[in-house]
């Protein structure tokens, strides 16, 4: 029998599959690559599940059953497959495969498979039935100037998310009818202005914003009472984590927003502070710089008298003097900073990684 060396690994093997060792061969030829992420809707509501435009399934195995069926819509099966076991979990969507990937391979094997899947929630046909015989209310959200950011539609959502939990025991009013998103903001419509107050208030724990109620007739009742639709709007500040802003002519820059108040650090003195928000005292905060706007660099070296920054886009060396000793705490070697460039200085700001 002739001996031959595998020109990928080098191991001495009595069988080549397409120019490799059967392990090699194994390895670089997977029974399934996954082609394209699997989008599913679940049912705030109900709990249950569609798959690609597919007749909604309250039951996991005929779920399960669904998603092989249309497996080769979002996965290319290869070589010769003998049989395959779909498992959902709650994040996961297992796969495994029984088969071998060549016929000239010896035996067959067992290869498991992690699908990519994303879940985005809806309502079903069924439940939505019952929840949108009327819109009477519209929760507005904006932010003055700006759009909305990942966090702040996060939060958002979320809070959605819980309000729609207590619909077991409040009922379906809890569920939004309809959720709009754009790029400006987003729409949320509910059948119960009751509950459109509630989740304003649920969100006003987690964000800062200024409210507007207006009502408008829509129509009348078959018994003549007036039908009216409830519009709050939900109006976010200028600024968001991250972002420098001017207040009585000092630069700060925003650490965190809460519900009332601003968390801000001091740019001279690096000293964090809480001030509370109002639409008084928001007249007097102007965006200098948005976070997006600042350059971004990394601490070379920091020996308590001057931090040593290279930015990121030319690859510039910087030296900033140290003035205040938080400065050093706060710049330490390898960490990302933003550069915010004035007239007759250059000052460094500690990033805010989200937001």
């Amino acid at each position: 029998m002739v001996r031959v060396v595998c020109p990928s690994c080098g191991r001495v093997t009595d069988t080549l599959v397409g120019g490799l060792c059967p392990d090699c061969f194994r390895a670089l030829n997977p029974l399934l690559v996954q082609k394209k992420e699997i989008r599913l809707e679940e049912c705030r509501v109900c709990g249950a599940f569609r798959l690609g435009g597919s007749k909604w399934i309250r039951d996991a195995g005929k779920l399960e059953e669904e998603i092989l069926r249309r497996l080769t819509s979002f996965a290319e099966i290869r070589g010769v497959v003998q049989e395959l076991t779909l498992n959902l979990e709650r994040n996961t969507i297992k796969l495994t495969v029984l088969g071998k990937a060549h016929e000239a391979l010896p035996e067959s094997y067992v290869e498991a498979h992690e699908l990519r899947f994303k879940i985005s929630k809806t309502i079903c046909d069924s439940c939505l039935g019952y929840v949108s015989r009327r819109k009477t209310a519209i929760v507005q959200i904006r932010a003055r100037g700006r759009e909305l950011t990942r966090d702040e539609r996060t939060v958002i959502k979320n809070t959605l998310n819980v309000l729609s939990a207590r619909s077991a025991s409040k009922g379906l009013d809890h569920v939004p009818v309809e959720v709009k998103e754009e790029p400006f903001g987003m729409d949320i419509y509910f059948s119960s202005s009751a509950v459109a107050n509630e989740f304003v208030r649920m969100l006003s724990g987690r964000l800062h914003f200024d409210v507007l109620e207006t009502s408008k007739l829509i129509g009348v009742t078959n018994s003549g009472r007036e039908k009216h639709r409830l519009t709050i709007r939900l109006l976010l500040p200028p600024f968001k984590r991250g972002d420098i802003v001017n207040i009585d002519g000092k630069l700060f820059l925003v650490d965190g927003i809460a519900s009332g108040k601003i968390i801000v650090r001091d740019l001279i003195t690096f000293e964090k502070n809480t001030l509370p928000l109002s639409r008084l005292n928001l007249n007097n905060v102007h965006v200098h710089a948005s976070k997006e706007d600042l350059e971004e660099g990394i601490v070379v070296s920091n020996d308590g008298i001057s931090v040593y920054v290279i930015t990121s886009s030319s690859r510039e060396m910087l030296e900033i003097s140290i003035k205040h000793g938080r400065q050093a705490a706060l710049f330490t070697p390898g960490s990302r900073v933003g550069i915010l460039r004035k007239t007759d200085e250059i000052i460094l700001v500690p990033r805010v990684l989200s937001g």
